[in-house]
């Protein structure tokens, strides 16, 4: 049983976020740049301007977010919004089919909880990611939490 940590990422949401940020400031720089040189007060244009920018940015960085650290321990799963810790203990099973977009973990109090690190849109490396996800659950199969849980 390896001890080493092991980090996911959704590699495609991650640049298309970064991209999207990235051109929403471009953006708005270009049509501040571009109020400047027009008579009159467009202060109200230029706070709409950042306004939108700015959601569209903090948007961008929440999508781009999704992060799971698999350790010793456990799988420590950061979704948009969310973050929570499971013990390998808890964790049924791993569910990744076809149509499903992300990875899906059963939990033993009946739950399902997204993983969104692990998304279908990376592909083939999502897929070997959710069967190593797979392998470390069965590994852990059947043993009681540890204490410090």
């Amino acid at each position: 049983m390896a001890t080493a940590e092991r980090v996911f990422r959704p590699r495609f949401t991650v640049a298309v976020c970064v991209f999207l940020a990235l051109a929403f400031v471009a953006g708005a720089v270009i049509l501040l740049v571009t109020l400047a040189g027009l008579e009159g007060d467009h202060s109200a244009d230029r706070f709409t301007i950042i306004l939108i920018a700015l959601i569209a940015t903090v948007t961008a960085s929440l999508v781009g977010r999704p992060r799971a650290v698999a350790s010793a321990s456990g799988l420590a799963v950061r979704n948009p919004i969310r973050s929570r810790q499971l013990s390998w203990e808890e964790i049924v099973a791993v569910r990744f089919g076809r149509s499903d977009p992300w990875v899906l973990l059963d939990l033993d109090d009946g739950t399902t909880y997204a993983v969104l690190a692990i998304q279908a849109s990376d592909g083939s490396r999502a897929r070997r990611d959710a069967a190593w996800l797979r392998n470390r659950v069965a590994e852990h199969e059947g043993e009681e939490p540890s204490p410090s849980s």
